[in-house]
């Protein structure tokens, strides 16, 4: 019955999130030029999102392998507006705020250059 509830699961997950060719995280380190603490970074701030640019599998992660495309698309989107009626105009919806920052100041992490010299 367990096996039954995890392909279930699976199955759910795997809806609508057909990929052809997905990239190991390896191959999207090197594509990106980035460490694996960057794209840990980059998921827990929303920068990469499950669906969007990945799926989890259990502890594994599988990449679409237009990953670049989708993260330069989302970079230059136009951001998403509301439609004040009090104020008879549109406004941008303010992103939520991260843990990426404390006491006002970007946290940073030294382990992990994020400069590939041979780019």
């Amino acid at each position: 019955m367990e096996i039954k509830n995890e392909l279930s699961a699976l199955n759910e997950t795997l809806k609508g999130q057909h990929m052809d060719n997905p990239l190991s995280l390896d191959e999207v380190l090197n594509k990106l030029h980035v460490c694996k603490d960057t794209i840990n970074k980059w998921r827990k701030n929303g920068t990469l999102r499950e669906g969007r640019h990945f799926i989890k599998i259990g502890v594994t992660l599988y990449f679409h392998a237009d990953i670049v495309d989708r993260l330069f698309e989302d970079a230059f989107s136009i951001p998403e507006t509301h439609y004040d009626h009090t104020k008879n105009n549109h406004t941008a919806i303010e992103p939520e705020p991260t843990a990426s920052t404390h006491n006002g100041r970007a946290k940073t992490n030294s382990s992990c250059s994020q400069i590939n010299p041979d780019y």
